[in-house]
């Protein structure tokens, strides 16, 4: 009598256990990486343009929004930094990357450092000598896209000493400009070091330092 009561007990549990989990539940699997689409074709293919199709094009540097900042230690104490603040140039985005080019050009004499004599100082013979050099540049020679951004080797001319260097140009954002209808903008920014005594800049190193980080921030209107 007692194994009878006991049998029954436990086929009870059995069939409350089965209410609770039925024998169709859908199984939970784990989703699969994505990779990030950005071109607006629903590939996945990195070897296109980052960005949707409607960046495809070439597009003017907006000054009032792009800039090459710099940074330099002082007396190796501490970091000193600057801008110029004459920026021009382009850059065409197409939808096969190795076709895509850039050309920055900056005004030496636009120099700023919240200082004036410091920047009458960096105008002179003695850094930038920009009565001699009035103009730096940077023209691509080589650009691969990598995922939403850009992979891009080019030259850089400063003080009239040109030297083949690589970046990557992050892609920022794009979309319609909100105050001018029907323009397209797109921005990147990129991160360069460089040794200034590489480029004839040989002057006062020690109290400036050699090593320069550069900041590369464009924004552009499409033509």
């Amino acid at each position: 009598m007692i194994k009878s009561s006991y049998s029954l007990v436990l086929a009870l549990a059995l069939a409350a256990c089965s209410k609770d989990q039925p024998k169709d539940a859908p199984k939970t699997e784990t989703p699969k990486p994505q990779t990030a689409d950005t071109t607006g074709s629903g590939s996945g293919d990195k070897t296109v343009a980052p960005g949707p199709k409607s960046t495809v094009g070439t597009y003017e540097l907006d000054p009032s929004h792009s800039s090459v900042n710099f940074k330099i230690k002082h007396f190796d104490v501490s970091y000193t930094f600057g801008r110029f603040n004459k920026v021009t140039g382009s850059f065409t985005i197409d939808a096969d990357p190795a076709k895509s080019k850039i050309a920055i050009e900056i005004d030496p004499s636009s120099v700023y450092t919240a200082d004036k004599k410091r920047d009458d100082h960096l105008k002179s013979p003695d850094f930038f000598n920009v009565a001699q050099y009035p103009k730096a540049t940077f023209t691509s020679t080589e650009i691969k896209a990598v995922g939403a951004d850009y992979q891009v080797t080019g030259d850089l001319e400063i003080h009239g000493t040109k030297k083949s260097v690589s970046t990557t140009f992050q892609f920022v954002g794009s979309g319609p400009h909100p105050m001018v209808p029907g323009q397209q903008l797109i921005g990147f920014i990129g991160e360069l070091a460089i040794k200034r005594t590489e480029f004839g800049m040989t002057n006062m190193v020690g109290a400036a330092g050699d090593d320069v980080q550069l900041t590369i921030s464009i924004e552009g209107a499409k033509k």
